[in-house]
C-alpha cells in the first residue's frame, strides 16, 4: 500500500519591493525542489496549488502547461489562508489512492504594489465581502483581527505586552534564519511602542505582504531515494472546519473566541493517534499574534482564557518546551498571500527531516501545522507531520 510522504521543497527569497515576473518566479522554486530530488519535470503526473491573487483561476492548469507535464491529478485549493494543509491532504490522498505517483504542491504571490506593476491590474474581488462587508468599514484583515484581540482583551484581560512576547519569541527564532525578512532584535516595548494600525494592534503586530513562491513533493514513503535532505516526513493527520466565513456569521465572536482549529485539531490528532503533548514541534499560522494565541488555545495546549499569562512566562523559541514557528513565522519571514502559511510549514518539514535535536534532549519527531483563512479565522485546518518509520 502506498504511503505518501513529503520528500523535497523550496522556499524562494521572498521581497518587499520589485520581484522577478511571477511565473519565472514560481517555475524557480519548482525546478529547485524537483533538482534537489534528483527528478526531472516529466517525473511528475500531480499538480496541486494554493489559490494565488495574481495567477487567478485555473493556477493549476497554467502550471501544468509551464512544465509541460500532463498530470493524472490536479487541483488548485481555494481555502485561502487555509490552503497549504488542506493541499498537502489532497497530496496524501492522490497518493494513497493511485491516481498520481509524484505530486508538486506549488504557492506563490506578489504583493498588491507589484501586482500592480507586474499586470497593471488588482486581484479578483470577494463578491460576498464586497457587497455585504466592505460597505459597512470592514477594512479586512487588521480591522477583523484588532476587534479578536479587542474581544479577547475583555473576555479574558490579554494585555499589548501579552501579544507582543509572541512577536518578540519569534523575532528571537528569526535572528538565525537568512531567509527571514526581518531579523532585527525586539523587545515588548518596541512592539507595544510601534504605532497603531488599527486599535488595539500595533505595526509590529501585522503580517508583512510579499512576494515569493513555496514549493514541496509527495510521493511513496518506499521512493527514499528521491528525499532531498535528511529522511521522508509522512503525513499522518487531517482536520478542516469553516466557522463561518464572513464577519456578521463569524461564531467566534459569540462562542468565547473559540476557532475552528478546536474541532480541525481534535479530528487531527485523533486520526495520527497522536495527543498534543506528544507534538515535539508547532508551525502555528501567524498573520497576527492573537491569531497564535487561540490556536493555542484551541488546540489544548493551554486552557481558553489563560494564554496571555501563560505566553508571558513560556519560552516560544527553538530552545522551548513548545517551539513555535521556529523560522520567525510570517511575521518575521513575511506573507505570501493565501500561500503565506507554507513558511510554517517548510520550517516544520526541514525541522523533522534533518532530525533538528530539541534543547531538551532527542528529535524532533512529531510536528503540528496550522493554516488559518478567511475574515476572522474563518477556515481553519490542520495537519500532523511525522517522521517516516
Amino acid at each position: 500500500m502506498a504511503r505518501a510522504a513529503i520528500m523535497s521543497w523550496d522556499l524562494s527569497r521572498f521581497e518587499r519591493g520589485s520581484a522577478p515576473p511571477f511565473f519565472e518566479m514560481v517555475l524557480a522554486s519548482l525546478l529547485r525542489t524537483l533538482a534537489k530530488a534528483n527528478l526531472s519535470p516529466s517525473a511528475i503526473d500531480g499538480i496541486i496549488t494554493i489559490q494565488s491573487n495574481f495567477a487567478g483561476p485555473a493556477f493549476n492548469v497554467t502550471i501544468a502547461e509551464v512544465l509541460g507535464i500532463h498530470p493524472t491529478y490536479s487541483v488548485d485549493i481555494t481555502n485561502y489562508g487555509a490552503s497549504p494543509a488542506s493541499a498537502l491532504w489532497h497530496a496524501k490522498m492522490a497518493i494513497e489512492s493511485k491516481l498520481a505517483t509524484r505530486i508538486l504542491i506549488v504557492g506563490g504571490d506578489l504583493t498588491y504594489q507589484e501586482m500592480r506593476r507586474q499586470s497593471q491590474r488588482r486581484p479578483s474581488p470577494i463578491s460576498i465581502l464586497d457587497e455585504f462587508e466592505l460597505p459597512y468599514g470592514s477594512h479586512m484583515a487588521n480591522s477583523d483581527y484588532a476587534m479578536i484581540a479587542e474581544l479577547h482583551r475583555k473576555l479574558y484581560g490579554t494585555t499589548d505586552e501579552m501579544r507582543a512576547k509572541v512577536v518578540v519569541d519569534q523575532r528571537v527564532s528569526a535572528l538565525t534564519n537568512e531567509r527571514a525578512l526581518f531579523r532585527d532584535p525586539i523587545k515588548i516595548d518596541d512592539v507595544t511602542s510601534s504605532r497603531i494600525v488599527s486599535s488595539p494592534l500595533h505595526l509590529l503586530e501585522c503580517v508583512a505582504t510579499a512576494s515569493g513562491a513555496s514549493s514541496l513533493l509527495v510521493t511513496d514513503v518506499a521512493n527514499a531515494d528521491e528525499i532531498a535532505t535528511g529522511v521522508p516526513i509522512s503525513i499522518e493527520g487531517f482536520g478542516y472546519h469553516q466557522s463561518g466565513f464572513t464577519l456578521a456569521n463569524a461564531q467566534l465572536l459569540r462562542n468565547g473566541l473559540v476557532s475552528g482549529i478546536a474541532l480541525a485539531g481534535k479530528n487531527a490528532l485523533e486520526m495520527a493517534k497522536v495527543s498534543i503533548g506528544e507534538v515535539d514541534i508547532f508551525g502555528i499560522y501567524d498573520c497576527y499574534p492573537i491569531a497564535v494565541m487561540i490556536a493555542l488555545e484551541d488546540l489544548g495546549v493551554v486552557p481558553k482564557g489563560e494564554v496571555g499569562p501563560w505566553v508571558l512566562e513560556t519560552n516560544l523559541t527553538r530552545s522551548g518546551r513548545y517551539p513555535v514557528n521556529t523560522s520567525g513565522g510570517q511575521l518575521s519571514c513575511g506573507q505570501i498571500g493565501d500561500a503565506g502559511g507554507m513558511v510554517n510549514l517548510i520550517e516544520v518539514v526541514e525541522r523533522l527531516a534533518t532530525k533538528s535535536k530539541k534543547a531538551s534532549g532527542g528529535d524532533f519527531e512529531v510536528g503540528l501545522v496550522t493554516s488559518n483563512g478567511g475574515p476572522a479565522m474563518s477556515c481553519e485546518s490542520v495537519v500532523i507531520l511525522k517522521v517516516a518509520n
